[in-house]
């Protein structure tokens, strides 16, 4: 029974059965013209619908920088034939809409260089670049603001953004050097004047154990244009030993009248130093005091300060911490 039904049904779209059927052939087309001709008469009546089209800026007044960000697309309301709005969707990628920021700016009554541009006065610039068949009756957004800023230059201090990491025993034997240690920076003054330090890319540096010379990226602050874009940074490095010596003490503030002996009357000094600083570190680089106000306090003892000690040192002990005393009397 299903394959009788199956083979009645199936006739009906028998592509034969069409060729002798000659009704249907012409009912379809005749169809296809009634479409046809509803479509074309369609196309041909006005409508009113919304477009988007991209807006490229040009020509920024001389010596002045725009601040703020500009539309990047503007919406407009339109009217015209639908075969005219027919091509314009079809149309996926718009040639952008360009505007003249100086032209603009001048015929605007700005204030501290802002200038607020109502889009319904550029309908005659964006009909030149859209159609003349397509009338625009509304644009969107109404209206948007132009903020410009003086162009600036100023020296400003480079700063590395580094990690380093060291092999054992290893570690800076001097700062870092950097080159150039400055560098100019041109933008807009209100920009210019909250940036104080230009920072260089983040960097990572793992097992140093020797000096490394490499150029850093420079990061530029938007809106602005570095003299540079590159630093050139050099890292010292060397192998760390140990090194002891004996340092004297000094009593900060004694009056010369005043005689005190100290016990001991010198220090022991360990601390890592870097194998191509070891013979230059002497007792001379560190100054050790106790200050006299303590002893005046009539402390068993008292403590040792460290005033003055190299740079690029690790692990800095010294014995003993606390020391006693003796003030002497003068003889009459």
């Amino acid at each position: 029974m299903d394959n009788k039904l199956l083979n009645k049904y199936s006739g009906y779209f028998k592509i034969e059965k069409y060729k002798q059927d000659s009704r249907i052939v012409i009912f379809l087309i005749c169809l296809l013209i009634a479409t046809v001709l509803w479509f074309l008469n369609a196309l041909g009546k006005d409508y009113t619908t919304q477009i988007d089209y991209p807006v490229k800026y040009v020509n920024m007044p001389k010596q002045q920088f725009l601040v703020n960000d500009l539309p990047k697309h503007f919406t407009l309301k339109v009217n015209a034939h639908g075969f005219t709005l027919l091509r314009h969707k079809l149309h996926l990628s718009f040639t952008p809409i360009v505007l003249n920021v100086n032209n603009m700016v001048k015929s605007q009554q700005g204030q501290n260089n802002i200038y607020t541009v109502n889009t319904i006065s550029l309908t005659n610039r964006i009909s030149q670049q859209v159609s003349n068949e397509i009338k625009i009756s509304e644009i969107y957004p109404s209206s948007f603001t132009i903020v410009l800023d003086s162009m600036k230059t100023k020296l400003v201090p480079v700063a590395v953004n580094i990690d380093l990491k060291f092999k054992q025993h290893n570690n800076l034997s001097s700062p870092i050097s950097i080159e150039p240690k400055e560098v100019s920076i041109e933008g807009p003054g209100s920009i210019l004047e909250k940036i104080d330090t230009i920072y260089t890319q983040k960097k990572i540096f793992e097992g140093l154990d020797q000096m490394v010379e490499e150029e850093l990226d420079l990061i530029e602050p938007d809106k602005t244009s570095l003299s540079v874009k590159k630093i050139k940074v050099k890292i010292p490095v060397s192998q760390f030993t140990e090194k002891v010596i004996n340092s004297p003490i000094v009593i900060a503030g004694k009056p010369d009248s005043v005689k005190i002996k100290l016990f001991p009357s010198t220090l022991k000094v360990s601390f890592m130093v870097g194998l191509d600083k070891f013979s230059d570190i002497g007792e001379s680089d560190f100054r050790f005091v106790v200050p006299f106000a303590d002893i005046l306090e009539g402390k068993p003892n008292v403590g040792v300060q460290v005033k003055k000690s190299p740079e690029y040192i690790l692990d800095l002990k010294y014995t003993p911490m606390n020391l006693e005393y003796l003030i002497e009397k003068q003889k009459k």
